[in-house]
């Protein structure tokens, strides 16, 4: 699984990856939805290569702020369990081998769009 930054679009993608490694991204928002974690740093995760020294970390908190450029790559993701719980139903189809796309923006425009899809293309 690749994460990285398209500056000129204002999207942060999630690209090339296996449906094992959807599923173990899921299982990692699944924890933070429960509370079983505080944080997700997803740039850490194992099967992740973050281009660019992309970082994201993910939160589960009733003020949704939603996604946030932080840094020249740095960008954090604050939102509800109801939210996280609704993007953990966007990845379901990529878990069972879906080749398409699907835009993971919760409730609040925050000029940037985070993307998901298999070869990278909307």
């Amino acid at each position: 699984m690749k994460l990285d930054f398209i500056a000129d679009c204002a999207i942060l993608r999630l690209s090339e990856f296996s449906p094992d490694e959807v599923r173990r991204f899921r299982d990692e928002l699944n924890n933070l939805m429960a509370g079983d974690i505080p944080i997700l740093a997803v740039h850490e995760l194992p099967f992740l290569n973050a281009v660019s020294d992309c970082e994201l970390i993910l939160a589960c908190d009733r003020q949704e702020t939603g996604l946030k450029h932080t840094g020249p790559s740095q960008f954090t993701c604050r939102w509800s369990s109801a939210t996280w719980d609704n993007i953990i139903g966007l990845l379901d189809p990529f878990v069972e081998g879906s080749l398409g796309f699907q835009w993971l923006n919760g409730p609040r425009d925050t000029g940037l769009s985070w993307l998901i899809s298999k070869d990278g293309t909307w």
